[in-house]
């Protein structure tokens, strides 16, 4: 929280002039500033969302691999792994238990939500698979942060989140094995 209050502003701008240079030309001033003010928003809302819920954050951005046995071709930096992944951020409950965000830019909550209630989200589930085995311990919560907006959809409740019961309990990874198998 400090952080953003400190930093946020020397951040955004380097990030802009680094990988968002089209936003500096005069014609799309607007849409920098928008952008600017529904990100800070988004930032500042997870942040209540973590204190409400007292998370800790453990990682941004962990890169994971694991050998999930999905029939895929070993990963090419490593033959013992057949998947890898970035986490978007990985966090702790009081009880230690671990929770997974994936951040999307995107106004379609429909779909995302579907995604959860349906149990289809291969992300989602080969995050908290590979986590697990890394960790050694079970992934309580999944969830996505959807921007602007602001909206969290979890597998569990969390304060100023929405809490949706996925309607089934299929391992989908077994799915996606058969899938592969098949395909292969």
């Amino acid at each position: 929280k400090i952080r953003i209050t400190d930093e946020y502003e020397t951040i955004y701008k380097r990030t802009i002039e680094e990988k968002g240079a089209i936003l500096l030309l005069k014609e799309n001033k607007l849409e920098e500033e928008r952008l600017n003010y529904q990100l800070k928003g988004c930032i500042c809302y997870l942040l209540k969302i973590i204190e409400k819920n007292k998370l800790k954050v453990s990682a941004c951005e962990k890169k994971i691999k694991s050998y999930l046995d999905l029939g895929l071709p070993p990963h090419e930096d490593d033959e013992q792994y057949d998947v890898s992944g970035i986490i978007d951020m990985t966090l702790c409950n009081e009880n230690n238990e671990l929770i997974i965000f994936d951040f999307k830019w995107s106004s379609n909550h429909k779909s995302y939500h579907a995604l959860i209630k349906e149990n289809r989200s291969i992300q989602l589930e080969l995050y908290r698979k590979m986590l697990s085995k890394a960790d050694n311990k079970n992934v309580k919560t999944v969830a996505y942060f959807l921007m602007p907006d602001g909206i969290l959809y979890s597998t569990t409740k969390l304060e100023n989140g929405f809490s949706i019961k996925p309607e089934n309990e299929n391992d989908i990874t077994e799915q996606l094995q058969n899938s592969i198998r098949y395909r292969i």
